[in-house]
């Protein structure tokens, strides 16, 4: 009986000392400490900056403030640190994501938790955070903030940009690390200034400054969406310079059809010096179908009525830019159907100069019957002799075909 009581209070102060760790080991949980280390760790999926509504901007130095509250999570290489506001204007909500290594993060917290004030600076300013208190079993901190624009950077956006920043767009050019370089590129790639949406639509859509001064070279100007979509379809600068160099009135919605079929610069170009008046969509018929710019430039200076159609369908028969410089050098005459033929039956143009040459009056059909027959082009011409009417095909063939030589046909026409 005394060896159970034993049992019995051993097993229950084995059981109360498992139930201590498990609360120790909650608690840690709990207050985001990890053990031995004293480091302070987040304790939701991420950290998150939350700005209350802000005061009414100060119209002096155009500072304004607010109340903050931050909670997180536990610290990585970078985080991400997800930052939302309400807007003044309309209490419409803004989030973005800016990241912050983990040594950044971690000073911002730490000092905040030591009382002490924090700073997030950029190009547009500061925001300087002071904390009223911080609860470690809900892993949140809260207090105030003082956002001070940069002077300098406030006077560049009075000249570059349509209007001037208010509060949720100040933010928004804080956290986005947008320059004056920046503002400056943008303002001379457009039509006109921009408004600061349009500034923080751009950028966040990854247009950068190099890409900005390249479509100012050009000496075009586009509206900040257009430049935003020729980013988005992969125009390149120098395309699109090639590009408006050919045709200042080609649009946006041209110049990006043109790169997303693979129209190279030296073949627009060559094309529109051919053909000033061909349209985009015959330019990329042309590209898809693998016209080369030769081709084109032969058939024009050749036939200036050859429609893009016509050449095309040249080329898919095989018809090159010399196979029809050749033939209609002889024969003028020679539709697109013509020409088609004579490559398909194997009549080169030599043939058809000697056909030309022999005196006789000879149709395509005639000429691609004789090449059938393996009737060489001077046996035509020794048949045909001065002072006597030529010979049709169909004799010429048939006295190919009962073996009579050019030498006895030509004595025997004599």
């Amino acid at each position: 009986m005394g060896a159970l009581r034993m049992d019995f209070r051993s097993g229950f102060r084995l059981i109360l000392w498992a139930g201590c760790a498990a609360a120790l080991i909650l608690t840690t949980l709990l207050t985001g400490c990890a053990p031995g280390s004293g480091e302070y760790f987040w304790g939701d999926n991420q950290p998150v900056l939350d700005l209350d509504v802000p005061r009414p901007l100060d119209e002096a130095s155009g500072s304004f403030e607010g109340e903050w509250e931050l909670s997180g999570t536990r610290l990585s290489t970078h985080a991400a640190l997800h930052i939302r506001w309400n807007r003044r204007s309309d209490g419409g909500r803004i989030e973005i994501f800016s990241s912050l290594s983990a040594r950044r993060l971690r000073s911002l917290t730490g000092d905040l938790r030591s009382g002490k004030v924090s700073t997030i600076e950029s190009k547009a300013g500061e925001l300087t955070l002071e904390a009223r208190g911080w609860s470690s079993m809900s892993s949140t901190m809260s207090g105030t903030w003082h956002f001070e624009p940069d002077p300098a950077y406030a006077r560049r956006t009075a000249e570059l940009l349509r209007s001037r920043p208010d509060e949720s767009q100040w933010l928004q050019l804080l956290f986005a690390e947008v320059d004056t370089w920046y503002m400056a590129a943008l303002c001379d790639a457009t039509v006109e200034k921009p408004t600061v949406d349009e500034l923080l639509r751009t950028r966040s859509n990854g247009v950068t400054e190099d890409y900005l001064k390249d479509i100012s070279w050009t000496g075009a100007r586009f509206h900040p969406e257009d430049i935003i979509r020729l980013r988005q379809h992969g125009v390149p600068a120098d395309f699109l310079a090639s590009a408006v160099a050919v045709d200042r009135q080609f649009t946006v919605d041209q110049i990006i059809r043109l790169r997303q079929h693979g129209v190279p610069s030296d073949f627009l170009e060559s094309v529109r010096r051919t053909d000033p008046w061909i349209t985009v969509g015959k330019i990329v018929q042309m590209r898809q179908h693998g016209i080369p710019k030769e081709l084109f430039a032969t058939a024009k200076k050749i036939d200036s009525r050859l429609t893009v159609d016509e050449i095309v369908k040249m080329r898919q028969h095989g018809v090159t830019a010399d196979f029809l410089a050749d033939i209609k050098h002889i024969e003028t005459r020679c539709s697109t159907d013509d020409i088609i033929r004579l490559r398909q039956q194997g009549v080169t143009a030599d043939f058809l100069r000697q056909i030309k040459e022999s005196g006789g009056q000879y149709s395509i059909d005639d000429v691609i019957r004789l090449r059938q027959q393996g009737v060489d082009g001077n046996y035509v011409k020794s048949l045909n002799v001065p002072g006597r009417p030529p010979l049709d095909a169909d004799t010429i063939i048939h006295l190919r075909q009962r073996g009579v030589d050019a030498e006895t046909a030509h004595k025997l026409r004599e």
